[in-house]
């Protein structure tokens, strides 16, 4: 009983509202309002609400709810009878009369009392339960020229009001299974069936059809509208009570089942970025790898320029010196003929071999700037291999990638191997650089490591078909075994001796090239040695 008082509330609510909603500051009596359930609500909206009630008691309580609420309601002791000299005709927006009619002898003479207070436009909310007051009260509306929301009436809207209340209790209840009849009037079961499946809140509720409906075409008609089950009339209580408890624990298991995959979803999507963020750690670590490996070799090639560029400088310290002296000479003051003192600098500037220090400051200078921009390339070349500032997405010139990382690895071959590049067109290609560079580097190192002795190591681009390019590495080295070729990208397989490979570098550069969309494959070279060919799509 509760809860149908519950949902009629709320279907009356929501027609006072919409009465409402143009207005703002509205005059609103309500006859009947008790404790104020209707009152302090729209005087919390900002509305003028005048409470009339026969009840002492009640209207004590709702100056306490008022107040409360922080909220003025004004509170008249009266009823139906004395309504017309309590209020002022025409002075009000919204008349409310809820459950007062079904006691009063003459309804239609109470609407027409109440109409009476409206103002031009207004309206008038009634809420009656029994079939004559309705009726009663539906002429009276009628001849008074005021308008009804209806919240709970008799007649042909029962049928309609019951069904709406039935949709609100639903969407708002959640309940574990909904029993519908199929033949309800103005809304049958098929209807409110349908609607229940167009929210998202009730679509998967079971719905249980009772029927006295024996026909398949209506089974047919709910089960493809949704419903779950049917029960026909007669009913028998323990088969009825069976469906209605397997349904509910069907529901119950989807349910849980629904959870469960929600839960394996959230631990599937927190292994994989855990599994990227590994796999990020890991390619941060062999790069560093790398880099260290190479370390000793680059910073020799700085050392040398940076060597020669410091004893450059020092000795044009010393010329320097020599040239602020003939210079002071030159400016000095004196009282000695000017062929004296010509002769006097030139003497000078032969003793410091004038001629041969201006140029060997030109050739240290040359020399220097020579030595700088060799440690300038090697700064860019660092740079571009390790792409800093663009690691995302881009598009990148591949020959450029393929210059930075072959001088940066110059050191692991150049006393050993001789480097060939053949570079054919390429147009730029989306990629990441910096991953790229790796892949370029990993295979550069490991042929150069390859290689006993002395060798050659050959860089070839090119096309292959429209859509494609291909990096091609190839050594003169030792080659690679039938089972090397079988587990050569696997992780953690090396041929290295203990502490001089940690096995990922091939398998990290696989995943880099399948990131791209590409494909790394490794042979036996022409004549010996190995050849890795990268395969890249151009977008």
């Amino acid at each position: 009983m509760e809860r149908r008082t519950s949902v009629r509330t709320a279907v009356v609510w929501d027609a006072v509202q919409q009465a409402l909603a143009a207005k703002s500051g509205a005059n609103i009596v309500d006859l009947g309002g008790g404790t104020g359930g209707f009152a302090v609500r729209l005087a919390e909206l900002g509305h003028h609400v005048t409470v009339i009630d026969p009840s002492p008691d009640a209207l004590a309580a709702l100056s306490r709810r008022a107040q409360e609420n922080n909220v003025s309601v004004a509170a008249l002791q009266g009823d139906l009878d004395n309504f017309a000299a309590l209020v002022a005709p025409a002075s009000y927006d919204l008349v409310l009369c809820h459950g007062v009619l079904g006691i009063v002898p003459d309804p239609a003479a109470g609407v027409r009392a109440l109409a009476q207070a409206l103002v031009e436009g207004g309206s008038l909310s009634l809420l009656v339960g029994q079939r004559h007051a309705a009726g009663l009260a539906q002429r009276g509306v009628e001849g008074a020229g005021v308008g009804i929301f209806r919240a709970a009436a008799g007649g042909e809207h029962r049928g309609q009001v019951g069904a709406a209340a039935a949709l609100i209790a639903a969407h708002q209840e959640r309940p574990d299974v909904i029993i519908l009849d199929v033949m309800m009037p103005v809304m049958d079961g098929y209807e409110v069936l349908r609607r229940l499946q167009a929210d998202e809140a009730t679509r998967t509720i079971p719905v249980v059809f009772v029927t006295a409906l024996h026909d398949e075409d209506s089974e047919q008609r709910g089960f493809e509208l949704g419903a779950a089950d049917f029960i026909h009339k007669p009913i028998r209580a323990a088969v009825a009570l069976s469906r209605i408890r397997a349904q509910i624990d069907a529901r119950t298991a989807r349910e849980s089942l629904r959870r469960k995959a929600q839960h394996m979803a959230r631990v599937a999507e927190q292994g994989a970025e855990q599994l990227e963020n590994t796999r990020q750690q890991l390619l941060q670590s062999e790069k560093m790898a790398s880099i260290g490996q190479l370390s000793a070799g680059i910073a020799h090639e700085i050392n040398n320029p940076v060597g020669f560029v410091a004893s450059n400088l020092a000795a044009l310290g010393r010329y320097l010196d020599d040239l602020f002296s003939i210079i002071d000479a030159c400016a000095a003051e004196s009282g000695a003929p000017a062929e004296q003192r010509l002769a006097e600098v030139r003497g000078l500037m032969q003793r410091l071999e004038y001629d041969y220090l201006k140029e060997d400051v030109l050739d240290l200078l040359a020399e220097s700037k020579e030595g700088v921009e060799r440690v300038r390339q090697i700064v860019a070349d660092m740079k571009g291999f390790s792409h800093a500032g663009a690691s995302g997405w881009q598009w990148a010139d591949l020959h450029g990638g393929l210059d930075s990382t072959l001088n940066i690895a110059r050191s692991t071959f150049k006393h050993h191997c001789t480097l060939v590049k053949r570079y054919g067109e390429l147009p730029q290609i989306h990629c990441i650089p910096s991953q790229l560079n790796q892949v370029f580097m990993n295979l550069v190192v490991n042929a150069a490591q390859a290689i006993e002795g002395s060798g050659e190591i050959t860089v070839t681009t090119g096309r292959v078909g429209d859509d494609s390019v291909q990096v091609s590495i190839a050594d003169t080295g030792k080659g690679i075994s039938p089972e090397g070729l079988r587990r050569l990208f696997e992780p953690f397989y090396t041929t290295k001796p203990v502490g001089k490979g940690t096995g990922l570098g091939l398998s990290i550069s696989y995943g880099i090239v399948e990131q791209h969309g590409g494909r790394l494959s490794a042979r036996t070279a022409e004549g010996g040695g190995a050849e890795f060919v990268l395969e890249l799509p151009q977008a």
